[in-house]
């Protein structure tokens, strides 16, 4: 070898090391940190699964079973629902449900097949209507009710009296209530605290948009632990650090790829990279474009961007340009 290429040789067998011996430990840590961000995926994949198993035992429980209840809590259960006063408001909208007499001009035009629908200014004007109407029978002592500042209470039983229906009474849990006699209470005591142990379980299920009205009984503390450590959160913070581990290691992915590109233009197009480091990179690109395009269950696709100039700087400091003792 003529010693004018001496030197340049040096240098490319050094960049050519470089290009494995520095970079090849970075590829097989991204490679096992991708597999864990998969792991974490199967992880939060079972959570939502969960989630969606809890949020179908609780759609059942709700709408096809009973809530028990003896005959005497049953009874006071009635006359609290009787003697409850509601706002004139709020009782017009029983009345709009009802309400059958609309004009052809309050349905909205609706689209070819679809069903017309009443607009939200006749809903509303109807309401209005209702509304004066509850409280004119109650100024007039025609139901029971009374005045509360500037706004109307109506007696909930009076009301249904009134209109001729029995005041509806639906339990928490269950689509009505299953009434024993009080000779069966200890029955119906054993009954309501095993339901009450399946709605605790429920409670404590990973629901991150489960039915609302679990979610309104959800208790604050779960089994002594606050908020931040149960599952709800958990899946959050998981779905956090699959979308944050996405992103980083994707921009590791591409800043491998990029130098290695670079290496290779001073090896007129030669792969600098040894097989398996090759294979090991293009494993972990594949895996996280698939991460990233919404095949994550739980979590939406995830935008991959290119890394900076000042991160590819940084990267063949590091990485490629020789030390001073090289």
């Amino acid at each position: 070898m003529p010693n004018s290429q001496r030197a340049e040789f040096n240098r490319l067998i050094g960049v050519l090391n470089r290009a494995n011996r520095l970079i090849g430990p970075l590829v097989i840590l991204i490679a096992q940190l991708v597999e864990k961000l998969e792991i974490r995926h199967g992880w939060l994949v079972s959570l939502e699964l969960w989630k969606m198993h809890a949020e179908e035992l609780v759609a059942y429980l709700d709408l096809h079973t009973k809530e028990p209840v003896t005959k005497s809590e049953y009874r006071r259960l009635l006359g609290e629902a009787r003697s409850e006063d509601c706002p004139a408001s709020d009782l017009a909208e029983v009345l709009l449900e009802r309400f059958s007499d609309w004009r052809e001009a309050d349905y909205e035009v609706a689209e070819e097949g679809a069903e017309p629908e009443v607009s939200d200014a006749a809903w509303e004007r109807i309401h209005r209507e209702q509304t004066r109407e509850l409280v004119a029978l109650v100024t007039t002592g025609a139901i029971a009710g009374k005045k509360k500042g500037r706004q109307t209470l109506v007696n909930a039983g009076a009301f249904y009296d009134w209109l001729g229906e029995a005041v509806p009474l639906e339990p928490d849990w269950g689509y009505e209530y299953e009434v024993f006699p009080d000779k069966q209470a200890s029955f119906v005591k054993r009954l309501q605290t095993e339901r009450q142990h399946v709605r605790d379980l429920l409670q404590q299920s990973p629901f991150g948009a489960g039915p609302s009205w679990l979610n309104d009984v959800r208790p604050v503390i779960v089994d002594g632990k606050d908020p931040d450590s149960n599952l709800a959160n958990l899946s959050d913070e998981l779905r956090e650090t699959i979308r944050s581990g996405i992103q980083m290691h994707w921009l590791e992915v591409r800043i491998v790829e990029i130098l290695w590109d670079e290496v290779s233009e001073e090896f007129g197009g030669e792969d600098p990279a040894r097989p398996i480091l090759r294979q090991d990179i293009n494993e972990a690109k594949a895996k996280l474009k698939d991460l990233s395009g919404g095949m994550c269950l739980g979590v939406e696709p995830v935008e991959l961007s290119e890394p900076t100039e000042e991160m590819l700087d940084d990267a063949r400091d590091g990485l490629i340009k020789p030390d001073d003792d090289d």
